[in-house]
Order: C-alpha cells, then structure tokens, then sequence
C-alpha cells in the first residue's frame, strides 16, 4: 500500500476569508476547505491565528482521523463569497504552512477529566479547593 501524502486530503491551496466583523470589532479568519474560523484584533492577528489553527487541527488529525480532514467544510455561502471575491481580483494573502506529520502510534487510551466549579461567596468554598483529571 502506498504511503498517504497530505495532498491525498487536501489538493491545493487552501482557501480563506478574512472578514472584519462590526458587531464584535474583530478580523474573522475562515479556513473554507476545512470549516475551521478564528479571530483577531487586527487582520494581521486574525490571519496569524488562523494559521496556527489550521496547522494544529492539520496535525491532529494526520495522527488520530484524517478523514476529518475533508469532513467539514465553510457552508455555501462563504464559498460563492469566496468566488465572488476573488473574481474582483479582490487582494489577496498567501503564506506557506509547514506541518509536522507523525505517522499514528499506537492509540491510547482516552482518558478523562472531571472538575468542580467553585462560585465565590459559597460555604463549599474553603472545602473544595482543586480540580483533578483521572482515567
């Protein structure tokens, strides 16, 4: 069987929208091809940060489910906007994404985590005072 190469998921260039949003005053960034969005002050950390996600979430699945990485896509109205921008010749971003692909080793085990919400001004206060994660 031949090795899977990451274009075999994702052929091409990957297709975003940096978008600014009035309600919130933030820079939305829009992964189209794999339904990932972020945010940022400015357009500049809105682009940065969807980087970042797109190489975590890029990663994490080439070692857990890379099927999830064609499983989720932008719905279709961010796809016509796309289109419809880039028919403006509208200006556009690019930078390159270097991912680190480790091949899967074998599966662990899920493990756990459970916590306890402490309101302040409660008597369970002084008594409950951690958080713990078990498996």
């Amino acid at each position: 069987m031949a090795k899977e190469k990451l274009q075999d998921f994702i052929p091409g260039p990957l297709s975003c929208l940096l978008l600014f949003d009035k309600a919130t005053e933030k820079w939305i960034g829009t992964c189209l091809d794999l339904g990932l969005t972020t945010s940022g002050n400015t357009d500049k950390a809105a682009w940065e940060n969807l980087g970042k996600v797109i190489k975590v979430h890029v990663e994490l699945c080439w070692r857990r489910n890379r099927g999830a990485l064609v499983k989720h896509r932008a719905p279709k109205e961010d796809w016509d906007l796309f289109s419809a921008l880039s028919a403006k010749k509208e200006p556009f971003r690019s930078d390159k994404i270097t991912f680190d692909l480790v091949e899967p080793e074998n599966q662990l085990e899920p493990l756990w985590m459970k916590g306890l919400e402490i309101l302040q001004g409660t008597n369970c206060e002084q008594e409950a005072t951690s958080v713990s994660a078990v498996n």
